[in-house]
């Protein structure tokens, strides 16, 4: 009420977080086992209708479009309906949360803006969500993107507070005592460099034939255990391949590689795109509008 946000909307957005919630309780079980490829659906039909409900979506359609993709024909023809493991399915629907929530809260920044800014010039208010460093039992993409932005803040903590504090004092000659600190940008470069990284590596992964996650994580093994790339900030475990370590500035995390690969690519499938052009939920519509393709 404060920042003027009509009650429609305010309700509208309050459903559409309500089913944001509700699609993370969606699960996907085999029609048939013993099929080949093995088909899935959805085993939650009851939230996945409550989530539908909230959202204005058509749930069987959304269903749909978890569990299939949709492969384009030449010629006009239909598309082919290709299944998607359960794997998959679960990487679509989160990556429609996430798309949800992130398109609302851009909505909410422009709202926001209407109702507090009258006039000219550059004016603007800075946020900064400083992330809780992650280390769970299993520590996965998630995790490893928070430590990562941990990371990040680090090494700007440390040039702000130390290196340039120092360096204006030598440069106004001030007497000052020198501060070693701990410089972590051999591990910031072992996970975002451009080329040779785990990141980069992730990314180019995605663009080869038959790529997968034991291949990547094979592959960052033979680079950052072993030979002249070894990295003082990365460990394997030989017991578990498909496991990595890196040697963050707060404490050493293991990693599991298993759906790095799909969590990376986080689309959206054209089918759950036109599920949101066309809900019945006047809000949801709003907040993709410039997302939709051009007629």
């Amino acid at each position: 009420d404060v920042l003027s946000f009509a009650k429609e909307d305010q309700n509208s957005m309050l459903k559409l977080l309500a089913g944001i919630m509700l699609l993370g309780n969606i699960d996907f079980e085999p029609v048939d086992p013993d099929d080949e490829p093995v088909q899935y659906r959805v085993s939650t039909p009851d939230i996945l209708s409550k989530a539908c409900g909230l959202m204005g979506l058509d749930s069987a359609a959304l269903e749909h479009a978890f569990v299939f993709r949709e492969m384009a024909q030449p010629g006009g023809a239909a598309p082919i309906d290709i299944p998607r493991d359960a794997k998959q399915a679960a990487g679509q629907r989160d990556a429609m949360a996430k798309s949800i929530y992130g398109q609302i809260f851009l909505w909410l920044i422009v709202e926001v803006n209407k109702t507090l800014y009258h006039g000219d010039g550059n004016s603007h208010i800075g946020l900064l969500d400083i992330f809780g460093f992650e280390v769970f039992d299993l520590n996965s993409f998630e995790q490893l993107c928070i430590n990562f932005a941990n990371e990040k803040l680090q090494f700007f903590f440390n040039m702000i507070i130390f290196k340039e504090e120092m360096d204006l004092y030598k440069s106004e000659e001030v007497p000052y005592e020198s501060i070693k600190f701990k410089d972590n940008s051999e591990c910031i470069s072992l996970i975002e460099g451009k080329t040779h990284s785990v990141l980069a590596m992730l990314d180019e992964e995605a663009h080869v034939p038959q790529g997968s996650d034991a291949k990547w994580v094979n592959k960052l093994h033979s680079k950052f255990s072993e030979g002249s790339m070894k990295s003082d900030y990365y460990d394997r475990n030989r017991r578990q391949p498909a496991y990595f370590v890196i040697h963050h500035f707060a404490k050493s995390v293991t990693y599991s590689s298993d759906n790095f690969m799909e969590k990376n690519k986080d689309e959206l499938g054209e089918q759950i795109m036109r599920q949101m052009f066309e809900s019945k939920e006047q809000l949801l519509k709003t907040v993709f509008k410039d997302l939709k393709p051009k007629d």
